[in-house]
């Protein structure tokens, strides 16, 4: 029998690309030695159909799903491994973790802004319980008082991401705000094409820098400038730990910090080296308010299920789908790529059917609403 890898997921992420990616590194790295990853909940956890002191992987962003979780696990005798974007998590019982080095990042992204000459930054889109946006701001707190810059302003999520947009527009054109800093990639793309139907010039008039590099953001008509974190290694990181625990059988607390590269080739630059930093400690739930709107929104939905066509793609992919937009036949298409019409479209229908897409008209839909390849 396979040894068995148990993972709790938040609930209602499991059609999201990042955590898509943090499984596909767990899956690749779990079979490396052989084992099987099970998708566990609480009830199984509870009934102890799983033996104890064994480790548990728990995969989520908001900061009190994580601790209250890794505390069930705790108090039902199993090992809680925590695989977060950031370590800004009430700690209420010993658990390990892998993160991103967000300190790192942090103080990349305001280097390439002051060598920019960007001084007035602000925060955007940030959510105050979700781990990973409120170490951020946190970090970008600690670097403006280590460079000599007034607080950075941090604009929270409130209400609808349409209406923090608007207010967030009237506040850049009140306080001259010169760049700004959005809490993940889809954020920042609907905020450039907000920005652009306003007037603002990307990047003369303002830099706008986002986390997660996705392919979108690489191929939106203003490239996007954005902070690498990379899911996939954190899934193979977190099979890892969890053997090493697993094999030696200790209690034990261990973090492993997965690095980040502020990525500015889209844009005409080159990554930054990563700097050197303190750890961060989380103290407390923060300020701000909070709710669910964000992946409520129907524009974020459509934009994320964009990312998920485009993360799988190769060189080929893309080709398609360009022409696809493009409104070619599949005999031209063919024409083009060297391929066979039955084979354009055999990997068209597979692109479609891994991003739950209707038909080709909805990817022509998507790529125009947000830009794709509009230089």
């Amino acid at each position: 029998m396979k040894t068995v890898i148990p993972i709790i997921m938040q609930p209602d992420t499991e059609k999201y690309f990042w955590v898509r990616s943090v499984l596909d590194g767990i899956r690749s790295s779990a079979a490396r030695y052989d084992y099987e990853l099970l998708v566990a909940d609480r009830d199984i956890i509870s009934k102890g159909f799983l033996p104890k002191n064994r480790p548990v992987l728990v995969n989520g962003h908001m900061a009190e799903w994580l601790s209250d979780t890794a505390v069930f696990l705790w108090l039902n005798g199993y090992i809680p491994i925590i695989i977060s974007a950031g370590t800004a998590i009430l700690r209420r019982c010993r658990y390990s973790s892998v993160y991103f080095d967000l300190a790192s990042g942090v103080q990349d992204i305001v280097d390439y802004c002051i060598a920019g000459g960007r001084r007035n930054i602000a925060l955007f889109g940030v959510r105050s319980r979700v781990s990973g946006d409120w170490e951020k701001v946190q970090l970008f707190r600690r670097s403006a008082a280590e460079c000599g810059l007034e607080e950075f302003p941090v604009y929270y999520l409130e209400d609808t991401l349409e209406k923090c947009m608007d207010r967030f527009i009237e506040a850049f054109f009140e306080n001259n705000i010169d760049a700004i800093v959005c809490a993940n990639d889809s954020v920042a793309i609907l905020l450039i094409q907000e920005m652009l139907k306003n007037g603002i010039k990307i990047p003369e008039d303002a830099y706008v820098v986002g986390v997660g590099d996705s392919v979108a953001g690489r191929l939106i008509s203003v490239p996007l400038i954005s902070l690498n974190v990379d899911y996939f290694e954190m899934g193979k990181q977190a099979v890892r730990l969890w053997r090493y625990i697993y094999r030696d059988g200790a209690d034990t607390d261990i973090s492993v910090a997965i690095s980040c590269k502020l990525n500015t080739k889209n844009v005409g630059g080159e990554p930054l080296k990563r700097q050197k930093y303190e750890e961060h400690t989380f103290t407390d739930s923060g300020e701000g308010l909070w709710n669910d709107y964000f992946y409520e929104d129907e524009k974020v939905q459509r934009l994320l299920k964009l990312e998920t066509l485009l993360r799988d793609c190769d060189e080929l992919d893309l080709a398609l789908l360009e022409a696809i937009k493009n409104e070619k036949t599949d005999e031209q298409i063919a024409d083009e790529v060297w391929l066979s019409s039955r084979a354009v479209r055999y990997r068209i229908s597979k692109m479609m059917k891994k991003a739950d897409m209707q038909g080709r008209s909805e990817i022509v839909a998507l790529m125009r609403e947000f830009d794709i390849w509009e230089k």
